[in-house]
Protein backbone atom coordinates (compact mmCIF):
# COMPACT_ATOMS: atom_id res chain seq x y z
CA UNK A 1 0.00 0.00 0.00
CA UNK A 2 2.80 2.49 0.43
CA UNK A 3 3.84 2.00 -3.15
CA UNK A 4 0.39 2.90 -3.89
CA UNK A 5 0.63 6.40 -1.57
CA UNK A 6 4.21 6.91 -3.23
CA UNK A 7 3.16 6.87 -6.52
CA UNK A 8 0.55 9.15 -6.32
CA UNK A 9 2.64 11.86 -4.26
CA UNK A 10 5.26 11.34 -6.58
CA UNK A 11 2.98 11.51 -9.72
CA UNK A 12 1.17 14.29 -8.13
CA UNK A 13 4.52 16.44 -7.64
CA UNK A 14 5.32 15.95 -11.07
CA UNK A 15 2.01 16.59 -12.67
CA UNK A 16 1.50 20.19 -11.02
CA UNK A 17 4.56 21.07 -11.51
CA UNK A 18 4.32 20.34 -15.23
CA UNK A 19 1.05 22.19 -15.39
CA UNK A 20 2.45 25.26 -13.72
CA UNK A 21 5.57 25.16 -14.67
CA UNK A 22 5.45 24.46 -18.17
CA UNK A 23 2.92 26.78 -19.33
CA UNK A 24 5.44 29.49 -19.28
CA UNK A 25 7.51 28.01 -21.79
CA UNK A 26 6.19 28.55 -25.15
CA UNK A 27 6.64 25.05 -26.81
CA UNK A 28 3.10 23.26 -26.95
CA UNK A 29 4.73 19.80 -27.78
CA UNK A 30 6.43 19.91 -24.18
CA UNK A 31 3.43 18.08 -22.19
CA UNK A 32 4.63 14.46 -21.65
CA UNK A 33 1.88 12.30 -20.06
CA UNK A 34 3.22 11.29 -16.78
CA UNK A 35 0.64 8.71 -15.88
CA UNK A 36 1.44 6.50 -17.93
CA UNK A 37 5.09 5.01 -16.69
CA UNK A 38 3.53 4.86 -12.89
CA UNK A 39 0.32 2.56 -14.45
CA UNK A 40 3.08 0.06 -16.41
CA UNK A 41 5.69 -0.08 -14.24
CA UNK A 42 3.44 -1.07 -11.26
CA UNK A 43 1.74 -3.36 -13.82
CA UNK A 44 4.82 -5.25 -15.13
CA UNK A 45 6.84 -4.88 -12.03
CA UNK A 46 4.26 -4.93 -8.96
CA UNK A 47 0.87 -5.29 -7.96
CA UNK A 48 -2.06 -5.17 -10.77
CA UNK A 49 -4.29 -4.30 -8.46
CA UNK A 50 -2.52 -1.69 -7.21
CA UNK A 51 -2.14 -0.61 -11.25
CA UNK A 52 -5.47 -0.17 -11.43
CA UNK A 53 -5.98 1.51 -9.01
CA UNK A 54 -2.99 4.06 -9.95
CA UNK A 55 -4.36 4.12 -13.04
CA UNK A 56 -8.12 5.14 -11.60
CA UNK A 57 -6.57 7.86 -9.68
CA UNK A 58 -3.96 8.94 -12.16
CA UNK A 59 -7.26 9.64 -14.74
CA UNK A 60 -9.53 11.62 -12.16
CA UNK A 61 -5.84 14.07 -11.11
CA UNK A 62 -5.34 14.45 -14.79
CA UNK A 63 -9.22 14.77 -15.50
CA UNK A 64 -9.15 17.47 -12.77
CA UNK A 65 -5.60 19.08 -15.01
CA UNK A 66 -7.31 19.14 -18.20
CA UNK A 67 -10.17 20.41 -20.36
CA UNK A 68 -10.75 17.58 -22.27
CA UNK A 69 -14.75 15.77 -21.94
CA UNK A 70 -15.02 14.30 -18.70
CA UNK A 71 -14.45 10.59 -18.85
CA UNK A 72 -11.98 10.66 -21.53
CA UNK A 73 -8.38 10.77 -19.64
CA UNK A 74 -10.21 8.29 -17.19
CA UNK A 75 -11.21 5.92 -20.11
CA UNK A 76 -7.68 6.40 -21.89
CA UNK A 77 -5.65 5.27 -18.45
CA UNK A 78 -7.73 2.25 -18.10
CA UNK A 79 -7.64 1.40 -21.31
CA UNK A 80 -3.44 1.39 -20.89
CA UNK A 81 -4.43 -0.94 -18.18
CA UNK A 82 -6.18 -3.15 -19.44
CA UNK A 83 -3.57 -3.17 -22.74
CA UNK A 84 -0.59 -4.20 -19.84
CA UNK A 85 -2.72 -6.71 -17.98
CA UNK A 86 -3.16 -8.77 -21.00
CA UNK A 87 0.45 -7.79 -22.35
CA UNK A 88 2.06 -8.29 -18.65
CA UNK A 89 3.20 -12.71 -19.89
CA UNK A 90 3.38 -11.52 -23.61
CA UNK A 91 6.27 -8.80 -23.00
CA UNK A 92 9.44 -9.06 -21.84
CA UNK A 93 10.53 -5.45 -19.71
CA UNK A 94 13.91 -6.28 -19.76
CA UNK A 95 15.54 -2.74 -19.61
CA UNK A 96 14.59 0.73 -19.02
CA UNK A 97 14.82 1.65 -22.70
CA UNK A 98 12.72 -1.33 -23.62
CA UNK A 99 10.20 0.06 -20.72
CA UNK A 100 10.44 3.58 -22.34
CA UNK A 101 9.51 1.85 -25.80
CA UNK A 102 6.08 0.69 -24.50
CA UNK A 103 5.21 4.00 -22.70
CA UNK A 104 5.63 6.23 -26.23
CA UNK A 105 3.48 3.02 -27.81
CA UNK A 106 1.19 3.45 -24.69
CA UNK A 107 0.96 6.78 -25.25
CA UNK A 108 0.64 6.68 -29.23
CA UNK A 109 -2.28 4.54 -28.34
CA UNK A 110 -4.31 6.77 -25.80
CA UNK A 111 -3.91 9.52 -28.49
CA UNK A 112 -5.63 7.27 -30.98
CA UNK A 113 -8.51 6.35 -28.59
CA UNK A 114 -9.17 10.00 -27.58
CA UNK A 115 -9.62 10.23 -31.48
CA UNK A 116 -11.47 7.33 -31.93
CA UNK A 117 -13.51 8.31 -28.11
CA UNK A 118 -14.24 11.85 -30.35
CA UNK A 119 -15.49 10.27 -33.11
CA UNK A 120 -18.03 7.77 -31.14
CA UNK A 121 -19.62 10.35 -28.46
CA UNK A 122 -19.60 13.29 -30.79
CA UNK A 123 -19.52 12.31 -34.05
CA UNK A 124 -16.69 14.71 -34.91
CA UNK A 125 -12.97 14.50 -35.77
CA UNK A 126 -11.95 17.90 -36.15
CA UNK A 127 -9.43 18.29 -33.65
CA UNK A 128 -7.71 14.82 -35.07
CA UNK A 129 -5.12 16.43 -36.86
CA UNK A 130 -3.98 18.68 -33.73
CA UNK A 131 -3.44 15.08 -31.56
CA UNK A 132 -1.82 13.67 -34.99
CA UNK A 133 0.50 16.29 -35.33
CA UNK A 134 1.78 15.99 -31.83
CA UNK A 135 1.43 12.62 -31.13
CA UNK A 136 5.00 11.72 -31.62
CA UNK A 137 6.46 14.21 -29.61
CA UNK A 138 4.55 13.27 -27.05
CA UNK A 139 5.48 9.88 -27.26
CA UNK A 140 9.15 11.03 -27.67
CA UNK A 141 9.05 12.65 -24.48
CA UNK A 142 6.61 10.74 -22.48
CA UNK A 143 8.92 7.87 -23.30
CA UNK A 144 11.98 10.29 -22.02
CA UNK A 145 10.35 11.19 -19.15
CA UNK A 146 9.76 7.23 -18.16
CA UNK A 147 13.84 6.09 -17.75
CA UNK A 148 14.10 8.89 -14.79
CA UNK A 149 10.26 6.79 -13.07
CA UNK A 150 12.13 3.30 -13.60
CA UNK A 151 15.44 4.42 -11.88
CA UNK A 152 13.66 5.39 -9.23
CA UNK A 153 11.64 2.73 -8.84
CA UNK A 154 14.14 0.68 -9.47
CA UNK A 155 16.77 2.52 -6.81
CA UNK A 156 13.28 2.19 -4.40
CA UNK A 157 13.26 -1.41 -4.88
CA UNK A 158 17.19 -1.99 -4.50
CA UNK A 159 16.96 0.04 -1.31
CA UNK A 160 13.66 -1.26 0.49
CA UNK A 161 13.01 -4.23 -0.98
CA UNK A 162 9.36 -4.02 -1.37
CA UNK A 163 9.69 -5.60 -5.18
CA UNK A 164 6.78 -8.22 -5.32
CA UNK A 165 7.72 -11.31 -8.03
CA UNK A 166 4.91 -13.36 -9.25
Amino acid sequence: MTRFFVSLVFFFILTTSQVTLLNYIPFDFLKADLGIPFILYEAFFGSISIAFWIAVSVGIIQEGFSSCGPGGILFGKISIFLFSFFMKNRLFVESQYTFGAICGFSEVLESLLMIGLSLITRGDISNAPNILYYILPNATLSSLFSFPIYHIYRSFEYKYGEREWE
